[in-house]
């Protein structure tokens, strides 16, 4: 039988294969026991939020040009950045890809969700 010295904290315990093994196991099932239900259903919401979306789009519901399915929209992740750019777009003589880089656009669009979310609450 061999042996495998473990140090955890300040303690060394010795384990062996077929021990440490299982217990790994059991804490494992039991994580995925809690946590499974509640990552599948989140996986579901979304799944059926994008297929319903993807579905809307293909059948000339969803416009494309409100906002873009998700296929066309992650496929062009960095390109979407430029429909964030709002401050300036729409004056006269304004070049509409002019204006911040998309992680400033981006994190433009995050601050000002993020300063309305407390006045909410």
């Amino acid at each position: 039988m061999s042996a495998t010295s473990i140090k955890i904290g300040d303690e060394r315990k010795v384990a062996d294969s077929r021990g440490f093994g299982s217990a790994l196991l059991r804490r494992t099932v039991a994580f995925v026991e809690q946590q499974g239900p509640k990552l599948g259903w989140g996986l579901l919401s979304v799944g059926l939020f994008a297929g319903l979306w993807e579905f809307l789009w293909y059948i000339n519901v969803a416009d494309h040009r409100l906002l873009p399915p998700p296929h066309v929209f992650l496929g062009d992740f960095a390109g979407q950045a430029k429909n964030f750019n709002t401050a300036k777009r729409w004056e006269i003589g304004v070049d509409p890809n002019s204006g911040p880089t998309p992680f400033e656009a981006g994190g433009s669009s995050w601050g000002a969700s993020a300063t309305r979310t407390p006045a909410v609450c």
